[in-house]
C-alpha cells in the first residue's frame, strides 16, 4: 500500500479551523474567544451551519501561525473548551 507523503506546513501559515459546539452552552463561544485572545488572536469566530436538529453549531477561526508550537498549543487549547465536540 503506498501511502501519501506527508507535507510540511511552512510557517507563517495561514489556518482555518473548524470548530463544532453544543449549541447550549451559552459559554462556548465566549471561552472559545478567552481562548483565541489569551494566546494573542484577534480573530473571532465567524458562525456557519447548525445541525439539522439545532444541537450543536459551528464556526470558522481563521488564523495565521508563525510556527508550529503556537498551532499545537493553541489547537489543544480550543479542543478543551467546554462544550466543543470537535475541532478540525
Amino acid at each position: 500500500m503506498i501511502k501519501p507523503k506527508d507535507e510540511e506546513i511552512k510557517f507563517p501559515a495561514d489556518w482555518n479551523f473548524r470548530v463544532v459546539v453544543d449549541a447550549a452552552n451559552d459559554k462556548c463561544l465566549d471561552n472559545l474567544c478567552q481562548v483565541l485572545r489569551q494566546n494573542g488572536f484577534d480573530a473571532v469566530p465567524e458562525p456557519k451551519e447548525k445541525s439539522k436538529t439545532g444541537k450543536y453549531q459551528s464556526f470558522r477561526i481563521a488564523v495565521v501561525f508563525d510556527n508550529r508550537e503556537i498551532m499545537e498549543r493553541l489547537s489543544s487549547e480550543l479542543g478543551a473548551v467546554d462544550g466543543v465536540k470537535f475541532l478540525l
